[in-house]
């Protein structure tokens, strides 16, 4: 049995995510899978290293508002029969009403 890493507890959404790779212009759109306090996981076609940081702008659950904030790639697992991964990061900033 694994034992779990997770400091706060994660909320299973699906929504739009917005990132960027930290230092470059161009903005990638994808889906957001699951929310904490502490950190978002999503899905991606590209593959990012560990510690990649990302600059992510999505609506908090049952808001309409975006936010704005830095993550750092905490772990990736590409996703079988299929050609994306799933990414897990933890927020580095504090949310930012964008």
């Amino acid at each position: 049995m694994e034992m779990e890493r997770r400091r706060f507890k994660r909320a299973n959404i699906e929504s739009v995510l917005r990132y960027q790779i930290k230092g470059t212009q161009n903005f990638s759109n994808t889906v957001l899978k699951d929310y904490s306090e502490g950190g978002i996981g999503f899905l991606s076609n590209e593959f990012f290293p560990h510690t990649q940081k990302l600059i992510l702008e999505f609506a908090l659950p049952g808001s309409l508002a975006q936010v704005k904030t830095v993550g750092e790639v905490v772990w990736i697992k590409f996703r079988p029969y299929s050609e994306s991964f799933l990414v897990g990061a933890k927020f580095v900033e504090p949310l930012l009403k964008a």
